[in-house]
């Protein structure tokens, strides 16, 4: 078939064996036959969407990843701790006013890593006073405030 067949068929290839799966299990796990899955690695048949959408999540990796052709190392997408999964579950269901606040709750008590300010081994350095102060100087200044 056509060369994308080709390239999509080694790419799923690759990460069937990185899990280590065999065909006819990622074909049960995708609710496809075995030929089909050997067809699509082959790169004789190509799949739909929503059959692309099942090996992704039979391989455990996003869909973008299947037609990554450059790039060799597999990025593999970690399950959720059931406790995360609970509560996502329970946020989806409140209406919207309350879903808001809810998750702008969560964002004060666990801030996205990148919007910290501790993303460089600087920010690890304890901050000096911009007046060097002797030890004694600082707690007899601190608590004379």
């Amino acid at each position: 078939m056509s060369d994308l067949a080709k390239k999509l068929g080694r790419r799923i290839y690759g990460f069937r064996k990185q899990g280590g799966l065999t065909q006819a299990a990622l074909a049960e796990k995708c609710k496809i036959s075995n030929e089909f899955m050997s067809a699509v690695e082959r790169g004789a048949k190509l799949p739909s969407l929503d059959v692309l959408a099942r090996i992704a999540v039979g391989l455990s990796v996003e869909i973008k990843d299947l037609f990554d052709f450059d790039r060799t190392p597999f990025r593999r997408l970690e399950p959720l701790p059931r406790n995360v999964t609970d509560v996502a579950t329970e946020i989806a269901v409140l209406p919207p006013s309350r879903r808001r606040r809810a998750l702008k709750m969560l964002r004060i008590i666990n801030p996205p890593y990148d919007s910290l300010c501790l993303l460089n081994a600087r920010a690890y350095q304890p901050v000096r006073p911009r007046t060097a102060l002797r030890p004694t100087e600082q707690i007899i200044r601190r608590s004379h405030m």
